[in-house]
């Protein structure tokens, strides 16, 4: 596997501390999510789920399998493919 880059590190330490302050949130809620953490909610769990994709068409890449991890992802936008 190769290794990540700085940025994408960087990304991941900032999502693991949103999921920590997401979760804190809700812990002081309830449980409860109003709609504004539901947005953020979603938008940690979009981000956290394209690195992964990029890493997944990354590795695919330099194992020459390409054709089959497009396939796998076809949702993935244009600009991570």
């Amino acid at each position: 596997m190769t290794e990540p880059t700085s940025h994408e590190v960087a990304l991941r330490e900032a999502i693991a501390e949103l999921k920590a302050i997401r979760a804190h949130w809700r812990s002081q809620l309830g449980g409860q999510d109003p709609d504004e953490l539901q947005e953020v909610s979603r938008a940690i769990d979009h981000l956290a789920s394209a690195l992964d994709q990029e890493e997944v068409l990354r590795e695919a890449r330099k194992l020459g399998g390409l054709e089959a991890a497009e396939g796998d992802l076809e949702g993935l936008p244009e600009d991570l493919r």
